[in-house]
């Protein structure tokens, strides 16, 4: 009995010292697997995460793969495109030179030659257009100027006038001389002016017997038949010389005056029946001995003047008058 009650005693010392072993393991491995279920739900979240940036990611490497196809096609397009610009701009090189000479270099050396060839004309012409402004400056001043400014424009008129004047200003010169001015110098300077040329103001200032009267306007209409031809004043020449107070001096001062013109027309004049047969120069004396004096200062030899027209007219006077 007590054999029985002692290994009764035994069993349960020693299940009591192995039962609370078992409950202190079962508590820590209860607390292991709520640890365990805690990390397996922290992997869960951890993993989640995981596939939701694996999920982003994917679609980023997909967008960038997008992104870098589109640039590839991009870059293939500008290849395209730089090869066609690249072979356009090789055909605008060829012929860039071919059309730079047709349409830019031909064209002016067109261009050059024609202001070269009309350079000369332009510059003439505008030379040309200033000095006749200049002229027109200078009459107004002196139909309406000061003393000063008057012979200022003289001055210039005198300089200026062998290059020509307009019709208008030949006109306004005559218009001026036509009022009989007072004063000699611009009477003379203008009427000079007026003698350069054969015009039609001329043809009515010295072929008017009221102007001639003037001796200034005598004097330069004589020069103005000399330098325009005295064959075409006949009438005008015999007009002045027979009106004068002595026709034999007068017919001696315009001699003098052709002949320091032209030697060879003082021959021509001798011998113009038109002309010497209009004179009424007088007796045949006073004409051979006033002649006789100025032969030698007009290089007219006696044998050259004996052997004139108007040496026989002078003859048959004498006769006639005898």
């Amino acid at each position: 009995m007590k054999g029985s009650i002692v290994i009764i005693i035994c069993v349960l010392s020693y299940l009591t010292i192995w039962v609370q072993p078992v409950d202190t393991i079962a508590l820590a491995a209860n607390k292991k697997a709520i640890m365990v279920d805690k990390d397996l739900k922290k992997i869960d979240s951890i993993k989640k995460i995981v596939d939701k940036k694996e999920t982003v990611l994917t679609q980023r490497l997909d967008d960038a793969s997008k992104t870098i196809d589109y640039l590839n096609s991009l870059i293939n397009s500008f290849g395209q495109i730089f090869t066609i610009l690249g072979i356009f701009i090789g055909i605008i090189a060829l012929a860039l030179p071919v059309v730079m000479y047709q349409f830019g270099i031909k064209p002016s050396q067109r261009a050059l030659k024609e202001l070269e060839s009309n350079f000369d004309t332009r510059l003439s012409s505008y030379l040309k257009n200033a000095r006749d402004n200049e002229i027109d400056k200078a009459i107004n001043n002196i139909q309406n100027g000061s003393p000063e400014k008057k012979n200022q424009a003289i001055a210039y008129l005198t300089l200026s006038y062998h290059e020509g004047l307009t019709d208008q200003q030949l006109f306004r010169i005559y218009a001026i001389l036509n009022r009989n001015l007072n004063q000699s110098n611009i009477k003379s300077q203008l009427a000079f002016i007026l003698t350069t040329s054969k015009n039609e103001y001329a043809e009515h200032l010295f072929g008017n017997e009221e102007s001639i009267r003037d001796p200034i306007i005598k004097q330069m209409a004589y020069l103005y038949f000399t330098k325009t031809g005295f064959t075409n004043h006949r009438e005008n020449i015999a007009s002045i010389i027979n009106t004068a107070e002595n026709p034999v001096e007068e017919f001696i001062t315009f001699v003098i005056n052709l002949a320091q013109y032209s030697y060879s027309e003082v021959i021509e004049l001798f011998n113009d029946e038109n002309l010497i047969d209009l004179l009424n120069i007088g007796s045949s004396s006073t004409i051979r001995s006033t002649f006789a004096n100025i032969l030698p200062n007009i290089n007219i030899s006696e044998q050259v003047f004996n052997g004139s027209y108007l040496y026989r007219k002078i003859q048959d006077v004498g006769t006639a008058a005898s």
